[in-house]
């Protein structure tokens, strides 16, 4: 549910026959996670001929680079032009053809947005190699410009569409009042809980107050529930789309009267011993719920999850796995200047 700071986190105690609920401790320790802003990044933007300043009906190209610097695939790559095609149309000059709302589409086939795009690999650690990168380019005819008029000044910018994923677990310790205070009382101490997160644009954090004290009755095994807070955080530079049922080209329009900037698809996978409160439920669905960012930025969501059939019989960790589903955007720009022939 959205507007977390809505919400009562303190709220939260049920109570049944085998079970007193969590007295809450402090935020456990977790092992560091160092959060880096990785996915397409440009490494180049320029012209064929590496100048910023052309004549009047000269042939140009302009050619992106980019690598994916993040941690998981990158698919649905593509790129547009933009800035340029209403006074540079339309000249048929490159492999890159007009389509017939007269923008250009990039030499490669593969760049286009009229296609399905294609897949950038991530680096691999192991093997030492870099992500994948790839270049996309369009061909034009610089416009007619009048004699003796130097330095028309023209504004082009590229921008980068691609679908993307961040992944976040957390193991969450789980100790009985009983097991907790003999741990105290032999100068012992909890396991650490740990944490794993991909280099991707948006970042996703999970907060909860652990470990998750629990105590039962003589009568069996207990149940505990307790809250946890998602923060999400757009820090790539870039624009988020997603829609419940889509994310491919989410970014280019508006899908089913759904405006889909601005937005991520969360999954939370809690795992078959635990189970996500009736306010979050949608979000451990298959496809799990959209969340808005804030003036595109940052969103956080409260959510209940109850865990059954613990023991009174030493800790216990369990793991909480996040998921969010995006289109990412990011733009690069440039100036040149155009002169009239002598």
């Amino acid at each position: 549910m959205l507007d977390s700071h809505h919400l009562n986190r303190h709220a939260l105690l049920l109570f049944s026959v085998l079970v007193v609920i969590v007295v809450s401790g402090c935020i456990s320790p977790i092992s560091p996670i160092t959060p880096s802003a990785g996915g397409l990044s440009v490494e180049s933007f320029t012209t064929d001929l590496q100048l910023s300043e052309f004549y009047s009906e000269e042939p140009i190209t302009f050619q992106i680079k980019f690598r994916n610097t993040g941690s998981v695939k990158a698919e649905n790559v593509f790129a547009e032009l933009l800035g340029l095609d209403e006074d540079w149309c339309c000249d048929d000059i490159g492999k890159g053809p007009w389509t017939g709302g007269k923008e250009k589409l990039p030499n490669e086939d593969k760049c286009r947005y009229t296609g399905d795009g294609f897949t950038m690999d991530p680096p691999n650690p192991e093997m030492g190699t870099q992500g994948e990168s790839a270049v996309c380019s369009w061909t034009y005819m610089t416009p007619d410009i009048p004699k003796n008029i130097p330095n028309v000044p023209y504004h082009p910018s590229v921008r980068l569409f691609y679908s993307y994923k961040t992944i976040f677990q957390r193991t969450i310790t789980f100790g009985s009042h009983q097991d907790l205070r003999n741990i105290q009382d032999l100068g012992g101490s909890l396991p650490v809980s740990t944490g794993t997160l991909t280099s991707s644009p948006i970042l996703l954090t999970l907060d909860v107050n652990s470990p998750v004290r629990f105590w039962t009755t003589s009568t069996g095994n207990g149940e505990v529930t307790f809250p946890i807070e998602i923060s999400i955080e757009n820090i790539g530079g870039g624009v988020a789309c997603a829609t419940k049922s889509s994310i491919h080209k989410s970014c280019k329009s508006t899908q089913g009267g759904q405006e889909a900037k601005n937005k991520i698809r969360l999954k939370i996978n809690v795992g078959p011993d635990l189970m996500l409160g009736e306010e979050c439920q949608e979000f451990g669905s298959v496809d799990g719920n959209v969340v808005s960012l804030w003036k595109g930025k940052s969103n956080a969501i409260t959510c209940d999850v109850k865990v059954s059939g613990l023991m009174n019989t030493g800790s216990v960790q369990k793991k909480i796995t996040l998921e969010a589903a995006y289109e990412y955007v990011i733009d690069s720009d440039m100036e040149i200047k155009v002169t009239g022939k002598n």
